[in-house]
């Protein structure tokens, strides 16, 4: 009888100890999969970031490719029209190339390469602008022709070349970061889907595992009670 009920005990306590287990594992990939599911949805955010990162660098490059162009532009039509009236676009497409120089530089202080290549960039603005301006001081001084000849003799097709090559290297390159940073991003949410997947499956099974050991131990303490009890 004493036997019996020792192994009834030990029954009992092997059960407490099953359930304790299957519990503490149960938190325990609760706590993996939660931790891999913030930092999934962490990544995911980064990647929403740069993706946006990327618009804005674009864009900043579009608009001063186009505040070149306007300045080009404006220049000609005061020497066509001697109106100052018509250079008020003209100033502020200066205006505007600065901000987005500097709003170029601020976004890509994290990247070596593009910073190298800001100087080229910012001397071939410069270079343009001071091109515009003598051709602008030479309308109002000496008049369309005196201007006019100056338009013709100017090496401005080859800076306006060399700015769009300058500004589309700034360009390529954070296209291809954004790509980099895509594809970091993508293989890291496979990994993660995959993580969950597996990890809830095995949860799940190791639990249930668990659950079936727990009754087998179960039904065999109850025999061994009514065994004990009907001795």
């Amino acid at each position: 009888m004493g036997a019996e009920q020792e192994s009834g005990e030990e029954l009992k306590s092997l059960l407490k100890q099953k359930v304790q287990l299957a519990f503490g594992f149960a938190l325990l990939t609760l706590l993996l999969v939660g931790t891999t599911s913030y930092h999934w949805i962490s990544v995911s955010d980064e990647s929403t970031r740069w993706v946006w990162h990327t618009h804005e660098v674009l864009s900043h490059i579009q608009d001063l490719l186009l505040s070149m162009e306007s300045i080009d532009t404006g220049s000609r039509e005061y020497v066509l029209t001697g109106k100052e009236s018509s250079l008020q676009p003209y100033y502020v497409s200066i205006q505007k190339i600065e901000e987005d120089q500097e709003a170029i530089r601020s976004l890509t202080l994290d990247n070596a390469v593009q910073q190298r290549q800001l100087p080229a960039l910012a001397k071939l603005a410069a270079e343009s602008i001071q091109r515009t301006g003598r051709i602008i001081a030479l309308r109002r001084n000496q008049g369309p022709e005196a201007a006019t000849a100056a338009l013709a003799s100017g090496p401005d097709q080859q800076v306006k070349a060399e700015f769009q090559e300058a500004a589309g290297k700034l360009q390529s390159e954070e296209l291809r970061l954004r790509e980099l940073r895509s594809t970091k991003a993508q293989r890291y949410s496979s990994e993660s889907k995959i993580f969950l997947i597996v990890g809830t499956l095995f949860g799940i099974l190791a639990v249930a595992a668990a659950g079936w050991s727990t009754a087998r131990d179960t039904a065999k303490r109850e025999v061994a009670e009514k065994k004990y009890r009907g001795l």
